[in-house]
């Protein structure tokens, strides 16, 4: 008799047990029953924020195949994010928000608005980061999981935008020391404003002035002349706006002269234009900054060439980054002319009536000129930028202090 007692207590214990475990995977059932269901989870994967165009381009290290992918691939868009995100909405929610964060709390979010169920080209997201995502409808209770994805550690950081070309991060690339830029200070990219057709969407607005929350535009254009009379930000009014003219690549030194096939020569405003350019950047007040000319290309890349050069990045990244713009829809960009079957040792790529393009001839005449013995190109910078246009020691070890990492 006791020992029926004993199996009948055994058998309700067990009984009750596997009611409670019963009852908790119910609850975890409908803890994942969520009403907006993700269509395209990404579970902890690592994602490449860039095209495999873009990444073949900068894995490539014979000069021959830069130089059949730059042809091949020359005008192909491939400047912007790449990741997407869907979701199957709740059959009631008219309005989605889509929260990112690199933190569970979701903490200091990136929200975006939609009323749609997908959203792609995010410009938002920074290589190296694991990202928190979810979306939550405008009907009560209207939510989805929580997904997460990491993005692959690498010096290009690309802005999606609608309507403004071009657009990148500065950061990302290792220094000369083994020190890297930061991310998410500078900005180059194209015009802003509705001039020759473009124009600055709503939707490009709200990226830089409160995503990026860019503080600065630095517009390298020449006033009345090819900016489509610009005098403001087009991202605010509390957005500091300097209008720094410049002409690209050689036009910077003195020394610059050349007669054949077109005349050319220094560019006089060039040493105040500079010399402001890194006074803005010395003020840590004046981050983040987007500074740009009308594709992003020329003028932009030789400012690119300056700060970046100046902080340690060596010149073939600096090349990688330039010829960067090939990919995108302003237009081819190369270091030099091609002479069978190798870029040639003119350093010019253009220089006709249209442009004068001349990266690779831009790096000789700043070594060359400029060299302090070192065979460091941030020295040759660093003595220009002292030398020729003003800018106070002071200033430059700020802008080594704000936009490198310790």
């Amino acid at each position: 008799m006791k020992r029926c007692k004993r199996f009948f207590v055994v058998l309700l214990c067990i009984l009750l047990a596997l009611q409670v475990v019963g009852c908790e995977n119910n609850q975890n059932e409908q803890k994942e029953e969520y009403a907006i269901k993700l269509n395209n989870a990404y579970d902890g994967a690592t994602v490449d924020l860039c095209s495999n165009l873009v990444r073949e381009y900068l894995n490539a290290t014979e000069e021959s195949k830069q130089i059949e992918l730059l042809n091949r691939h020359a005008g192909q868009n491939a400047a912007f994010q790449t990741l997407s995100f869907s979701w199957e909405g709740d059959g009631v929610s008219q309005n989605y928000s889509v929260y990112f964060s690199d933190n569970e709390a979701f903490e200091d979010s990136i929200v975006y608005e939609t009323t749609d169920t997908h959203i792609s080209m995010i410009g938002c997201f920074v290589p190296g980061t694991t990202y928190y995502w979810k979306v939550v409808g405008d009907a009560e209770g209207s939510t989805s999981a929580v997904d997460t994805f990491t993005t692959l550690d690498a010096p290009v950081r690309y802005i999606s935008t609608l309507n403004i070309p071009n657009v990148r991060d500065m950061g990302g690339w290792e220094t000369e020391d083994g020190k890297r830029v930061k991310y998410e200070l500078v900005y180059r990219g194209g015009k802003t404003n509705p001039s020759s057709g473009n124009k600055c969407t709503p939707e490009d607005e709200e990226l830089f002035a409160e995503k990026l929350g860019i503080r600065t535009e630095i517009d390298l254009r020449t006033q009345n002349a090819d900016d489509g009379n610009q005098t403001s930000s087009v991202f605010g009014f509390n957005v500091r706006y300097y209008k720094t003219t410049l002409t690209q690549f050689c036009y910077i030194y003195p020394e610059f002269e050349q007669t054949e096939p077109f005349q050319r020569s220094y560019d006089s405003r060039s040493k105040q234009s500079i010399q402001q350019i890194f006074e803005v950047l010395g003020n840590e007040n004046n981050y983040p900054i987007y500074f740009h000319c009308n594709a992003g290309a020329d003028r932009t890349a030789t400012v690119a060439f300056l700060i970046n050069g100046l902080l340690g990045v060596s010149y073939e990244d600096l090349t990688k980054d330039y010829e960067l713009t090939t990919f995108s829809t302003s237009g081819s960009r190369w270091r030099s002319s091609v002479t069978d079957g190798k870029f040639d040792s003119s350093g010019v790529f253009r220089d006709d009536e249209g442009n004068y393009v001349a990266w690779g001839k831009m790096y000789d005449m700043m070594m060359q000129n400029y060299g302090t013995g070192d065979g460091k190109l941030s020295s040759a910078i660093e003595n220009y930028l002292k030398t020729v246009c003003n800018v106070e020691q002071e200033t430059i070890d700020s802008v080594r202090k704000i936009m490198l990492e310790d």
